[in-house]
């Protein structure tokens, strides 16, 4: 799931959500979370808090095979700054304006549900005029390969082949990167839900 919440004071909240597994079980847990996640960034609580509170939530709550990796963010627009939660999710990037592209997975904590006692801290960074964000799901890290290695491995798009695309980023990003993978691929039937959030 990925959502765009706007807030006061000129702030916009960001979050990007994979739910482990399959089927009915994973989709009740995954519109749970999305759906509280929003609640509690619209009712005013801070970014950390808001996942943190989440997580309270769903660790007593789901089966023992599924978790929710999240990225989380707050835009604050007159601040120019991006508040962010990395809770077991790793793939957000910043492309600065001079073209460096910082992967955004320093701060947060363990996957929503594998354990509450230990609190999600945020992160705050300065952003630029130039500067941009993506975000996406594994799905677009992990799609393997049509065609094999040396080794007949399918290797993955990754995270890698994600930073060379950020290089030299085109004017419809999204459109471009699902056109990428999907040439990696060799299909655009991918292995996995993908999902890809631009912000400039």
């Amino acid at each position: 799931f990925f959502d765009v919440i706007p807030l006061p004071d000129n702030r916009l909240a960001i979050t990007l959500g994979d739910v482990s597994g399959k089927g009915i079980t994973a989709s009740v847990l995954m519109t749970a979370s999305q759906g509280f996640l929003h609640s509690a960034l619209t009712g005013g609580r801070p970014l950390a808090d808001a996942i943190d509170a989440l997580n309270r939530y769903v660790h007593p709550r789901r089966p023992s095979s599924r978790f929710v990796t999240i990225w989380g963010a707050i835009l604050d627009l007159s601040k120019r700054t991006l508040t962010y939660v990395d809770a077991g999710h790793s793939y957000a990037f910043l492309k600065r304006a001079d073209g460096r592209v910082i992967q955004l997975d320093e701060a947060g904590g363990l996957p929503i549900g594998i354990d509450e006692s230990e609190p999600y801290k945020s992160a705050t960074i300065e952003l630029i005029a130039g500067d941009s964000l993506m975000v996406v799901s594994d799905g677009i890290i992990e799609q393997p390969a049509m065609m094999r290695d040396a080794k007949g491995d399918r290797f993955q798009f990754g995270v890698e082949g994600l930073i060379q695309f950020l290089a030299n980023v085109p004017t419809d990003p999204v459109k471009a990167i699902f056109d990428a993978v999907e040439k990696h691929a060799g299909t655009k039937e991918l292995g996995d839900d993908a999902t890809a959030v631009w912000i400039v």
